[in-house]
């Protein structure tokens, strides 16, 4: 949540009168975060960063020497051994991840100008293999980009160039860089709130939470369920992405009055409530 407001905060900052934030926020698209990560690199990050012997071994013992195998027209291939990669699910691979990520984010804070802002200056953020950069002239965009090209080689990661974007932040100089800058009305979604380069796009992120719901519920009703189990899933299913997004967006009455509708016709089936929502 903190980088959904910091991008905000940013966004809003390059709107203002007296605006002195120029540049680009650059958000990476990283080919398979998980499954290109050398090990060799991974191990040599954690001895750097101090990480016991013990726990390294340990860590080599689980990933050594694992194989799969590939089920192609109902028959499967002959094991394969797994040499790179961090493991889908496992509550340990994030945080390998962060310790894979972070010399590329050391070298970024410690080298680039980036975006001053009041109060701070914002060179980069990230959240797990979601991460943005803000550059500001040309020197800050050869750098991301010897920086990116370093991270490359020594760890076997991979940036999607045709998916990398940036978004303009107040009236910046063109910048040749292998990214795509953002239309001013064009939509980008980060960490699930939809954004745009006036800030967070209010109107669409409530549009298409209605729309979801609806179709979910419509769904859902042709189910035979109590009103226990409704109540249950409008909580756990309906409404999880609204109580998420209610942190960033002060959802208007109009958006609110819809969503009651919606939610009390799955739970009374269209007729009068028994009791108040």
């Amino acid at each position: 949540m903190d980088n959904i407001l910091l991008k905000k905060f940013i966004i809003d900052g390059g709107r203002q009168k007296n605006n002195c934030i120029d540049g680009y926020v650059v958000m990476l698209d990283q080919e398979k975060a998980y499954d290109r990560v050398d090990w060799g690199y991974m191990y040599r990050c954690l001895t750097k960063m101090g990480i016991g012997t013990g726990f390294t071994r340990y860590l080599k013992a689980i990933y050594t020497g694992a194989k799969t195998r590939v089920k192609i027209n109902g028959g499967l291939t002959e094991p394969m051994e797994i040499t790179r990669g961090l493991r889908q699910g496992d509550p340990l691979s994030p945080l390998l991840y962060n310790i894979v990520i972070e010399p590329l984010l050391v070298y970024l804070r410690a080298m680039l100008k980036g975006l001053k802002t009041t109060g701070l200056k914002f060179r980069t953020s990230a959240y797990a293999d979601d991460i943005s950069v803000g550059i500001s002239d040309k020197d800050d965009a050869d750098i991301l980009e010897m920086g990116l090209e370093l991270h490359c080689k020594a760890s076997n990661a991979r940036v999607n160039r045709g998916k990398t974007l940036a978004i303009s932040i107040g009236k910046p100089s063109a910048i040749d860089g292998f990214y795509s800058v953002l239309d001013k009305e064009a939509n980008f979604r980060y960490l699930g709130i939809t954004f745009n380069s006036y800030g967070i796009n209010q109107k669409f992120m409530e549009d298409k939470l209605l729309s979801d719901i609806d179709a979910k519920v419509k769904i859902l009703s042709k189910r035979h369920l109590s009103i226990s189990g409704k109540v249950l899933l409008t909580n756990t299913l309906l409404l999880s992405k609204v109580w998420f997004s209610a942190q960033v967006i002060p959802f208007g009455k109009h958006f609110r009055d819809k969503l009651k509708r919606i939610v009390k016709n799955f739970i009374w089936n269209g007729k009068k409530s028994r009791i108040g929502i």
